[in-house]
């Protein structure tokens, strides 16, 4: 019978998902300017 252990998060995962969610956090500050930006440009109803 083989067994799993169950582990917690190293500091290396959780360094890995600080990346993450700092790089998700660019993008839609990145996605908002160029909206805020190119609205004018967006002709309206």
């Amino acid at each position: 019978m083989t067994t799993t252990q169950i582990t917690r998060p190293t500091r290396g995962t959780a360094a890995k998902l600080a990346r993450f969610v700092g790089h998700y956090l660019e993008m839609v500050v990145a996605m908002v300017v160029g909206m805020v930006a190119l609205a004018p440009l967006w002709p309206s109803d």
